[in-house]
C-alpha cells in the first residue's frame, strides 16, 4: 500500500489535534483532542487491512518520509516500510495506551448555519495571533447575516476584528463563542453549524473531512 498525498495531509492535520492515532480497519480515520473539545473524521482512499495504534503520529510520518515513494506492508506487530533496497520496521503501540474516539458524535439540532471559506478561516487564525485575541464570537448582524468577531468582552479596549458572512438562523439573539486555537481545520471551505448544546460542526464542502468543535461556556442563545 502507498499513502496518497491527500492522506498524508490528513494525517499531518490529525497529528496537530492529537499525537495518538488508532488506524481502524477500513478507510475511515478519526481523532479526538486530549481535552475532548475537538473531534475529526475523514474517509481516505486507502483501505487499511487491520486495526493498529500509533502513539506518536508525527514520528510515524517522519519515518515514512525517510524513504522515497515507499510501500507499506502491515503485519501483526509492525508496518514494514519499503523503498528499493531499504526497509524499515515501525512497531505498533498498545491500543489501551492511546486516546481515541469511542464512537461518532451525533450532532444535535443546530440553530445557526453559515459557510466559512478558506480565505476567511485563514484571516481569522492570522488575526487572532496578530491581535492577541483568542475568542471568535458568532452573532447576527443588522443585514440579517452573521458576524464573525474576534474580540474580548472582558477588556473593552481590546483589539478586535469583524467579518460578515451570509448565514441562516432561527432567531437573532445568540452569541456563540469558539476558541480560535481549536480551529485546526485543513484549509478549505466549510459549512458550519452551531448548536445551543455547545457544539459546532465544520463540514468540508469538497471532501469527507468533518470537525466537531466544542463551544465555549460563555456562549448564549435566546438571551
Amino acid at each position: 500500500m502507498k499513502l496518497s498525498s491527500e492522506t498524508l495531509t490528513v494525517l499531518k492535520n490529525f497529528a496537530s489535534i492529537n499525537q495518538n492515532l488508532v488506524f481502524n480497519e477500513g478507510n475511515k480515520l478519526r481523532t479526538i483532542a486530549e481535552a475532548k473539545n475537538l473531534f475529526a473524521t475523514a474517509e481516505v482512499s486507502e483501505n487499511f487491512p487491520q486495526t493498529f495504534g500509533v502513539y506518536d503520529l508525527n514520528e510515524f510520518l517522519s519515518v515514512v518520509g525517510l524513504l522515497e515513494d515507499p510501500d507499506l506492508e502491515f503485519t501483526e506487530e509492525c508496518v514494514k516500510i519499503k523503498s528499493g533496497l531499504t526497509s524499515i520496521r515501525f512497531y505498533y503501540d498498545e491500543l489501551e495506551m492511546l486516546t481515541t474516539p469511542k464512537k461518532d458524535i451525533e450532532m444535535p439540532e443546530c440553530e445557526v448555519k453559515f459557510v466559512l471559506d478558506t480565505s476567511t478561516l485563514n484571516k481569522i487564525r492570522k488575526a487572532s495571533s496578530v491581535l492577541g485575541v483568542t475568542e471568535l464570537h458568532v452573532n447576527s448582524n443588522t443585514n440579517n447575516g452573521v458576524s464573525l468577531s474576534l474580540r474580548s468582552d472582558e477588556v473593552e479596549t481590546a483589539n478586535s476584528l469583524t467579518h460578515d458572512v451570509d448565514g441562516e438562523f432561527e432567531q437573532p439573539h445568540f452569541d456563540f463563542v469558539l476558541d480560535v486555537g481549536n480551529l485546526k481545520m485543513i484549509d478549505g471551505d466549510y459549512t458550519v453549524s452551531l448548536s445551543s448544546k455547545l457544539i459546532s460542526r465544520f463540514v468540508n464542502t469538497t471532501t469527507s473531512l468533518q470537525y466537531w468543535c466544542a463551544l465555549e461556556k460563555n456562549s448564549s442563545y435566546g438571551e
